[in-house]
């Protein structure tokens, strides 16, 4: 056994006397690597099978919690005179905040709650709102307890909550007559489904400006089994105050800026792209720009700077206040910033569909066109819009030079006259009348 084995290794002796063959050596460094791989493998499944104990552990809270939200808000009353309001930016803004300041000016016994994200100031808000906090145990009891619920998008509908029967939801939605896509299936994909249902199940009313933009909103989202109420929208009346009252929301918009009011405002605001951030503009590209926009109209021009509610952060970085740009990504209100600026611009965000009602003058950059077209789609034909139309940034001064303001205004009343729009400056008023209708009912 001694020429066998030599502290615990084949010596070379025993091979020579024929007593173990050559191979047997590999064999038993084979066999070992095996059960050093077997031992790896069982430690990594112990492993794995400790972590989805502890994962386990946690999920008791989770059903727990979820099911004392369902219990405590099933049990809370509804309040006849109380009135939700949310917004996906988390800000007074949109329609939201037009129907809560005719809601307030016609004096009525309503209870107003606005949902917010952040820190606000008060004297921005109507004098007898009051606040919740989003997603805290109060924003809970006041979505239980309203009896009438107004968002900008699919909140309520995305939140794992139960509505009641007496509970009436109004979805006013965002945006109105757009060339893109809504999201949907285009962007949601198979969670798409999931939501489409929840909106189904849960809304009341889709509020709509137009024939056309109820046949978009029902292959979106609400299909045949919610109601489209043809009344306009509340934010767009902004376009339709007497002078007097817009000159003082420019004037507003000014000071909260910090801008000379002698400056004529060119509004520069961007879609959002899924997975793709904006290009920043280049230096040249502002002094162009602001050339042409002198040459063509007259005055000291400024650079309005507005991303994507979600691009907030990078703004900041790519776009510091200067003479002449400043970045209002961060400013709660679009339409206050339609009414104080003098002409504007995008590549495909439905905010100047909003803003042809100005019949100010607004143009088109056509950033990656195929490539949106591709990924996200049009409703129609980017050449049927009544807006001037560049390929790049650095053809955008050629139309602006070229811009016929009398041709403009006439292709933009056939734009809204063939969507069938019927925003007038009333819109919040035939919406509260309804919001009102069903508080008394």
């Amino acid at each position: 056994m001694a020429d066998k084995m030599k502290n615990g290794r084949i010596s070379r002796k025993a091979i020579e006397k024929g007593l173990v063959g050559p191979g047997l050596g590999l064999i038993h460094r084979g066999i070992a690597f095996i059960l050093r791989l077997i031992v790896r493998i069982i430690i990594k499944i112990l492993g794995l099978f400790n972590k989805l104990l502890r994962i386990g552990a946690r999920l008791p809270d989770h059903f727990i919690k979820k099911w004392a939200r369902h219990h405590q808000m099933k049990k809370i009353p509804v309040q006849d005179n109380k009135v939700l309001f949310l917004t996906f930016q988390g800000k007074y803004t949109c329609n939201a905040k037009y129907i809560a300041e005719e809601l307030a000016r016609r004096n009525k016994d309503v209870e107003m709650v606005w949902d917010i994200k952040k820190p606000h100031l008060d004297s921005e808000y109507p004098l007898n709102m009051r606040f919740t906090k989003h997603l805290s145990q109060d924003f809970y009891r006041q979505l239980a307890s309203a009896k009438v619920i107004i968002e900008n998008t699919n909140i309520v509908e995305q939140l794992d909550v139960p509505k009641k029967a007496e509970q009436v939801l109004f979805q006013t939605w965002h945006g109105s007559l757009g060339i893109k896509k809504l999201d949907g299936p285009v962007v949601l994909g198979r969670h798409w489904d999931e939501v489409s249902s929840e909106v189904q199940r849960k809304c009341d009313y889709v509020l709509t400006n137009s024939p056309w933009e109820e046949d978009v909103f029902r292959q979106a989202y609400w299909k045949d089994k919610v109601e489209m109420l043809r009344l306009g929208h509340a934010r767009n009346d902004v376009f339709h105050y007497d002078k007097k009252t817009q000159k003082q929301i420019r004037e507003r918009v000014c000071r909260s800026l910090n801008i000379d009011p002698s400056y004529k405002l060119f509004l520069i605001a961007p879609t959002h792209r899924e997975g793709v951030n904006d290009k920043k503009m280049e230096l040249s590209e502002v002094r162009n720009l602001l050339k042409a926009l002198h040459e063509r109209f007259g005055g000291k021009w400024l650079i309005l700077i507005r991303l994507h509610n979600r691009l907030i952060k990078q703004a900041k970085v790519w776009y510091r206040d200067s003479e002449r740009v400043r970045n209002v990504t961060s400013y709660p209100d679009m339409q206050e910033l339609m009414v104080a600026a003098d002409a504007g611009m995008t590549d495909y965000s439905s905010w100047i569909f909003d803003y042809m009602e100005s019949r100010k003058p607004a143009f088109i950059v056509e950033f990656d066109l195929e490539d949106f077209a591709n990924s996200r789609g049009f409703y129609y034909p980017i050449e049927s819009t009544p807006f001037p139309i560049a390929e790049t940034m650095e053809q955008l001064p050629e139309r602006i030079l070229a811009f016929d303001q009398e041709k403009y205004v006439r292709e933009v009343d056939e734009f809204l006259q063939e969507k069938g729009c019927i925003d007038d400056g009333h819109s919040s008023e035939r919406i509260v009348d309804r919001i009102l209708e069903i508080l008394e009912r």
